[in-house]
């Protein structure tokens, strides 16, 4: 794997790999993403609530933001992640931003995003655990961070 990192093709693959195919993260959000490796900040913008794909049912959306350090010598590795952002129905912001610590470990880095959706009962937020409701997808692979 260390070797396919090392070329193009095998970080196109990483990066365009569907781990959630039935929960495309991208799509679902329906909006702009860029994160930056060098201040670990995604930057969400054009973000309309209206275009999210709620599962029938959820009422609120939590995204993670998440950095993973990989070292192909060691096999050591650290993953660091953001505080969720729940968003609901309701939300207005066109932009928002999420970022995550350094992981320790050095290596290939891989910024991932993940999605849960939820039902808010009271204050009780329940996990949806179908396919369609839980995702992650690859930002973008580093080599040697």
């Amino acid at each position: 794997m260390d070797n396919g990192l090392e070329t193009p093709l095998g970080v196109q693959l990483l990066d365009s790999f569907a781990f959630t195919p039935s929960c495309i993260v991208t799509e679902i959000l329906a909006a702009s993403l860029h994160y930056d490796f060098v201040s670990r900040t995604l930057n969400v913008t054009n973000f309309d609530i209206k275009n999210v794909g709620f599962p029938s049912g959820a009422t609120h959306m939590a995204l993670t933001l998440g950095l993973l350090h990989f070292d192909f010598d060691t096999l050591g590795y650290q993953l660091k992640n953001s505080v969720p952002l729940y968003i609901d129905k309701d939300y207005s912001a066109t932009s928002f931003e999420m970022q995550t610590d350094l992981p320790e470990v050095e290596g290939t880095a891989v910024a991932v995003l993940g999605v849960k959706f939820y039902q808010k009962v009271e204050s009780t937020y329940h996990l949806f655990k179908s396919a369609n409701a839980v995702g992650v997808e690859v930002l973008g692979v580093r080599s040697e961070m």
